[in-house]
């Protein structure tokens, strides 16, 4: 009876683990813009906007592309906050709060003054 309550006890933290494991998972791989929705009106990307992508890359680092601009960086997750610290080569760091995530969609809101009206929806 106590190895059977042991296995179960083990194969549950495991697979909470797995789980935990699995959120920073899906983030990695490129995300490109898909559509912007500002308040719950969805839009398609300008011409300007149509290559924009953000590539979280598995070793932490990330590039970039908004508005024909590419930049580099590194990255972590935030778990508990549901959310993406993107800090660029020159120190600057951006708050990215995950408003939705599926396997291969992405809906970001960033911290930044002439954007939080926006939530910009990425597939992979």
């Amino acid at each position: 009876m106590f190895r059977t309550t042991l296995l179960t006890l083990l194969l549950i933290t495991c697979g909470f683990t797995f789980a935990q494991e699995s959120v920073k998972d899906q983030l990695f791989g490129k995300w490109k813009i898909n559509e912007y929705e500002i308040q719950g009106e969805f839009h398609q990307p300008t011409s300007e906007d149509n290559g924009d992508y953000l590539f979280l890359k598995k070793d932490m680092s990330f590039e970039s592309k908004s508005e024909g601009e590419v930049d580099f960086g590194t990255w972590k997750f935030l778990e508990k906050k549901k959310a993406i610290i993107l800090t660029d080569a020159n120190k600057n760091s951006l708050q990215v709060a995950i408003v939705k995530m599926e396997k291969n969609s992405l809906a970001l809101w960033y911290d930044i003054k002439d954007l939080k009206e926006i939530i910009f929806h990425y597939r992979k």
